[in-house]
């Protein structure tokens, strides 16, 4: 009378269908970061900074010659609040420059494998200019 039984469970979990997750050793960037201008022109930032969950200020990875794509954290989860900057003096004009500063702040979630990494375009105004009193500047 068990014999029925014992051979009946096998098929019945026969059935069922696992899926599995196959993981792998390559490291993810938290966020993928491009600066650009407000015409969407790529700009290389003066810094470009991270914090994660309210902690230590970190550079992000510059991914080429200029910066202007970069990486903040490699599988790291948490708040991240990314910061970039463009100061640059006028040529011939020392005593204007162009300045602007963007922070935009997101959270990524830690999956199965890798964490969740996200894409975040930085606008930087490089035509915000800055001039200072010709008493300071001399």
């Amino acid at each position: 009378m068990r014999t029925p039984f014992l051979l009946l469970v096998p098929v019945l979990l026969w059935g069922c269908q696992v899926d599995e997750i196959a993981c792998d050793d390559s490291l993810m960037a938290s966020v993928s970061i491009s600066v650009t201008d407000l015409d969407g022109n790529p700009v290389s930032p003066t810094t470009l900074t991270y914090t994660v969950d309210g902690g230590e200020e970190q550079e992000a990875d510059c991914l080429n010659a200029d910066c202007s794509q970069a990486a903040a954290g490699w599988e790291v989860p948490g708040e991240f609040e990314i910061t970039g900057t463009v100061k640059e003096e006028l040529a011939g004009d020392p005593c204007c420059w162009y300045d602007d500063r963007v922070t935009e702040t997101l959270v990524i979630e830690q999956g199965e494998c890798h964490v969740d990494g996200q894409s975040l375009s930085l606008m930087l105004d490089i035509d915000q200019m800055i001039c200072a009193d010709t008493e300071e500047c001399g």
